[in-house]
């Protein structure tokens, strides 16, 4: 039996008898914890003494709290951050929140029935992060993905984006691989309705790209960056030669329990009007939204990409549409951008 790479984690929570619990279901997995603090000055120092592969932080701590520890580690010393948290109901502004400043995963503490089932996610969870570490080395990226800003578009070309629960990490990695000159690209990403979101706000501030919550009838041109409004849905209509946006509150024959935005709904605005010109990404989330609208745009002629179960926070929507054969290609977060820039590339060249 092939044994487990070994895995070094520092734990970082103000909850002496969490970081029992931590301790105890990552040791008997054989998971190794280096160090322990109370506290984000605290923890900062074991970072550096310890150099985890992993760390686990809660959000809410005295001093230093949890958000602005998490978003220094993506700037001082970058590698895997699985929030472990108390106040990060799922689809929560928190949650995203800690998404958007660079956690791996989110999870939420057991209540005392549930540590069983909590244990098991924590595991896989921290080991997922643990085997992506490659990803967060300062400077690095993997062979194949450098010259990214180098490419070259054909004019009509666009790219449609769908996420859900882990989303604004997954998006804040894959637009700040791509190149500031690459084809408009349009995202439905599912955000509670009650919760008015900054996200396209933040991920423009943070990449330093034209990136904003669609308006109805922009006309998309290359650079730009639209993402659907909470509780609407974002669609793409062609205009002469340009694509331009639709944002909608309703959308024919959708059953009722479908999400708005609905991912399925951009999807297949995409496949009508675009189809060969265009590629179709699926992120992490949950649920099947985008399934057979990724499955509308792979059979317009779009390359469709799928992210794999390693790197995706819920492997929901991802695998409802590989199961639906909707996929051209299975990508890890880390390697989407390349896959899209080069797809768009095969599509400009004679042969393709």
């Amino acid at each position: 039996m092939t044994a487990l790479p070994a895995v070094k984690v520092v734990l970082i929570d103000d909850s002496a008898s969490s970081r029992r619990v931590l301790r105890t279901v990552l040791e008997r997995a054989g998971i190794t914890v280096v160090g322990e603090a109370g506290d984000g000055r605290s923890g900062r120092d074991q970072i550096v003494q310890h150099d985890p592969d992993v760390i686990t932080l809660d959000l809410d701590m005295p001093g230093v709290d949890g958000l602005t520890l998490l978003r220094a580690i993506g700037k001082s010393s970058p590698r895997p951050v699985v929030v472990v948290s108390g106040k990060v109901a799922p689809g929560s502004a928190a949650e995203m929140a800690a998404l958007e400043a660079g956690a791996s995963h989110v999870l939420v503490k057991p209540g005392p029935h549930a540590v069983a089932a909590f244990s098991e996610e924590l595991v896989k969870r921290i080991r997922q992060a643990a085997a992506s570490a490659v990803r967060y080395q300062r400077g690095s990226r993997p062979t194949g993905t450098t010259g990214l800003e180098q490419a070259r578009f054909l004019p009509g070309q666009l790219i449609a984006i769908g996420s859900s629960t882990g989303g604004p990490g997954a998006l804040r990695e894959v637009l700040g691989a791509m190149p500031q000159h690459s084809p408009p690209i349009v995202i439905s990403q599912h955000i509670p309705p009650d919760q008015p979101s900054s996200l396209a706000e933040r991920l423009g501030t943070a990449l330093k790209r034209n990136i904003a919550t669609a308006r109805e009838g922009e006309l998309l041109t290359d650079g730009m960056v639209r993402i659907a409004p909470p509780d609407r849905h974002l669609t793409v209509e062609l205009q002469g030669s340009q694509f331009r946006t639709r944002v909608t509150a309703s959308a024919p024959d959708l059953p009722p329990n479908m999400p708005r935005p609905s991912v399925d709904v951009m999807f297949q605005s995409v496949a009508a009007v675009a189809g060969r010109r265009a590629v179709g990404v699926i992120l992490t989330g949950m649920g099947d939204d985008g399934a057979v609208g990724l499955s509308a745009m792979r059979a317009a002629g779009s390359f469709t990409i799928a992210q794999d179960e390693a790197t995706s926070v819920v492997f929901g929507m991802p695998r409802a549409a590989i199961q639906r054969g909707a996929a051209s290609t299975i990508a890890s977060l880390d390697r989407i951008a390349m896959s899209i820039v080069r797809s768009l590339q095969r599509a400009g060249t004679p042969s393709a």
